[in-house]
């Protein structure tokens, strides 16, 4: 299992476009996310589920498990 989502995949997941990851690392909001290099930006993948935990409205664990597993609902 892998451990680190790069920024497409975390946007692709969340349904957001690129842009609105790099707006929220310049504005310091988001997901938690590391830079190693001068280009190479990563999203840990507890790191991404605890602050989607955090940042949770109405019922518990049912869009947060559709958003980071690989599965799509039948209904999208």
């Amino acid at each position: 299992m892998r451990e680190y989502l790069d920024t497409n995949e975390l946007a692709e997941r969340l349904h957001i476009g690129t842009t609105t990851l790099v707006k929220w690392r310049r504005d310091l909001e988001g997901p938690p996310w590391i830079r190693y290099g001068k280009r190479h930006i990563r999203y840990p993948i507890a790191g991404v589920e605890n602050w989607l935990a955090a940042n949770l409205y109405g019922e518990e664990g049912g869009p947060l498990r559709l958003i980071m597993s690989e599965e799509q609902p039948d209904d999208l």
